[in-house]
């Protein structure tokens, strides 16, 4: 199987620049384009070959990386027929924050242009590039993913493809990065505005919730929530939606008596009201996957 050592990476911010030096680490051949040149300076320092233009970034390699703002940009720069003809028959990877939606359109415009399309979402800091920590997700063809794997594998050991559904990869950024990781470090960061608010030292908070919360309770409930998903079935003995409904009052009102922003108690507490109206306030907290879900019949993802 081919491998290509030689890659271009168009946008150099942040992101940008964590990417073209991990890939000068990993030993390729890197070219860069970015749109204000002077960005390109410590790279170029560093080995990259720094392009006078986009059809040059192109034509040097036979990976393209594109790592901008959103697809709005990425189809200003290479949505016209002189750079879809250098594009044909090369392989495209798509790092540019989107939609599944977005996904599908570039995909289908990736097809008519003869150019091999992989969509990927970077779920780390750009400290996180290049190392054991580095995670990012790829959907589209696994004949494509394989042939780009040397490349791709130099921005993270934790690389993984998906699928070969092209949305995939926004999916699940969605989920982990803006629903996930946004949700579970704000809440976080509300317990934290307790604590300072009562007094409980912050690294004895950190303390608890890493070594005793996080491993012991949290971990192990998430678990069994995706089972109870896939089962259909939230009977519990241990903790009902109106048992946490209960405790949410709790939290609510602490959270105001410590002079805390409350929107998100009170957000949990609706949550938990409208899925115990809806009958399932004796099931376990999992079943509030039912209020949040779409409605209709089930998809075949559980």
């Amino acid at each position: 199987m081919t491998q290509s050592s030689t890659v271009s990476l168009i946008g150099i911010g942040a992101m940008g620049s964590a990417l073209a030096s991990a890939l000068l680490d990993g030993g390729h051949k890197v070219s860069i384009w970015n749109r204000t040149e002077s960005k390109c300076a410590p790279l170029a320092e560093a080995g990259a070959i720094v392009a006078d233009s986009i059809p040059d970034a192109i034509a040097a390699s036979d990976v393209i990386i594109v790592c901008v703002a959103d697809y709005a940009t990425s189809d200003s720069l290479f949505r016209n027929s002189d750079v879809e003809k250098l594009l044909g028959g090369k392989i495209l990877v798509q790092l540019s924050s989107g939609t599944p939606d977005e996904a599908a359109a570039a995909n289908r415009w990736a097809e008519e242009n003869n150019i091999d399309y992989l969509e990927g979402t970077i779920s780390v800091y750009p400290r996180d590039i290049g190392t054991s920590n580095g995670i990012v997700l790829y959907a589209g063809p696994r004949k494509t993913f394989d042939k780009a794997q040397k490349v791709l594998r130099s921005l993270g050991e934790r690389t993984h493809h998906v699928g070969e559904d092209i949305g995939l990869s926004s999916s699940l950024d969605v989920a982990l990065v803006g629903s996930f990781w946004a949700g579970a470090q704000a809440a976080f960061l509300h317990g934290a505005a307790i604590c300072e608010s009562t007094g409980v030292p912050l690294n004895t908070y950190l303390e608890i919730a890493l070594g005793h919360v996080l491993p012991v309770s949290i971990l192990p409930a998430l678990k069994e929530s995706i089972s109870a998903i896939e089962r259909g079935d939230y009977s519990g003995d241990q903790a009902t939606v109106d048992v946490w409904e209960a405790g949410l009052s709790h939290f609510l009102e602490v959270s105001k008596q410590s002079n805390v922003d409350s929107s998100l108690p009170e957000n949990l507490q609706r949550l938990l009201q409208v899925t115990s109206a809806n009958g399932l306030g004796d099931k376990d907290v999992a079943a509030i996957y039912e209020t949040l879900r779409p409605k209709g019949p089930r998809s075949n993802t559980t």
